[in-house]
């Protein structure tokens, strides 16, 4: 079979990886559940005929792409996969051993359900959910924290998993996919796989599978190389090691606005504003609509006291982009309505709050609404 690789697929799943990541929603499990479950699928891979290899996947792609676990698809060239109640066949069209993940694509014409890919690491203690088909019980859910982040990358989590989970998404409070499920790690007496030891490929290490895809040059998969390392690193809290990886990145793709942004933001964890300040501006030179970062760049104004300038990139950030669907454009209105305060504007004040609570009451965020409703009677006492 002859495959023609989408090229909107690729830049779009890259795009999704190396984007500005804004905060997202926390979802319930029942609701996070309901998302990931239909993009979840069960492969069957025939080694012989007595024995077959199985465990989940994960839609990435509405076209048919699933990420797996290589060592579910072992060295077969053609899968099958179950998605929902249909079976489909898929081709094994490329692998990355050493990382254990496989990509398949099938032979379909529908559109199929699928999951976002999100590349940011996560941090430690934080929730994560496994869907998969643990010893061919289909999509069954479980829940746990990340334990530890391993150098690479390489994420440990307490969701319990079994057999038939390999390959399956590690999912965020978003419902969006932080990793795969890989194998345990082998006990160095018996070379059996430990128990109660889980661990996921992050997605990071998904993305260079897919920019070898795209047949990119050596410098840029480097580039996204680096990018995913220093993403770990600011998730570990060692900054200074995350700005040498970012220097890297910018030596291989000095015109990546997203690795700037990125930067600038560890610079700023060590109280280097001036450096933050540069980093945000050049990533504003090369993406002058980048409403994500006018938003952290007023941060930064308001702690260095310069207030009429957080002002004008407050102004930027909502401008450019008014339909955030999270929780970052309701904190773009409180915060702009608080700096108002302060700047003596009282009635564009009031209409900010006011703005930031209808945002945080759709969202669900009882706590934020409450404080806003806090900030608009104290400006507004009856």
């Amino acid at each position: 079979m002859k495959l023609h690789f989408e090229t909107d697929f690729f830049l779009s799943v890259l795009a999704s990886l190396n984007g500005f990541t804004q905060a997202v929603i926390a979802l319930q499990p029942e609701a996070i559940y309901q998302k990931a479950n239909p993009a979840v699928v069960f492969i069957v891979a025939p080694q012989n005929p007595k024995l077959v290899s199985y465990g989940s996947g994960v839609i990435i792609s509405p076209t048919g792409w699933i990420i797996t676990a290589n060592h579910v698809v072992a060295n077969q060239r053609n899968v099958t996969v179950k998605v929902s109640e249909k079976v489909y066949r898929g081709a094994v069209v490329a692998r990355d051993q050493n990382n254990d993940l496989a990509l398949i694509k099938l032979q379909s014409q529908e559109r199929l359900p699928s999951l976002r890919l999100q590349s940011l690491p996560p941090t430690i203690g934080q929730k994560i959910y496994v869907i998969g088909n643990p010893l061919t019980l289909e999509k069954s859910f479980a829940d746990g924290i990340v334990s530890r982040l391993e150098d690479n990358g390489v994420i440990q989590y307490t969701a319990p998993t079994n057999p038939g989970n390999s390959g399956g998404p590690l999912l965020n409070e978003d419902g969006e996919v932080i990793g795969v499920v890989s194998r345990g790690t082998r006990e160095a007496r018996t070379g059996n796989f430990a128990s109660g030891i889980y661990f996921a490929i992050p997605a990071s290490k998904i993305q260079v599978l897919l920019s070898n895809m795209q047949r990119n040059p050596a410098p840029t998969r480097q580039r996204a190389t680096y990018h995913a390392d220093a993403l770990v690193q600011v998730r570990k809290g060692n900054y200074r090691r995350a700005i040498e990886y970012y220097n890297q990145a910018i030596r291989l793709e000095p015109r990546n606005a997203n690795i700037y942004a990125n930067r600038a933001r560890a610079y700023i964890s060590l109280k280097d504003y001036q450096g933050g300040l540069e980093d945000y501006n050049q990533a504003i030179q090369i993406n002058p609509n980048f409403s994500g970062v006018y938003y952290s760049r007023a941060t930064v104004y308001q702690l260095l006291k310069n207030k009429n300038k957080a002002l004008q990139d407050y102004n930027s950030a909502i401008r450019i982009n008014r339909n955030w669907g999270n929780r970052s454009i309701a904190d773009a209105y409180y915060r702009r309505g608080l700096l108002r305060v302060n700047l003596g504007d009282r009635k564009a004040a009031i209409a900010d709050l006011q703005t930031a609570a209808d945002l945080y009451l759709k969202q669900g965020k009882t706590t934020e609404y409450q404080q806003s409703l806090n900030q608009i009677i104290k400006l507004n006492p009856r």
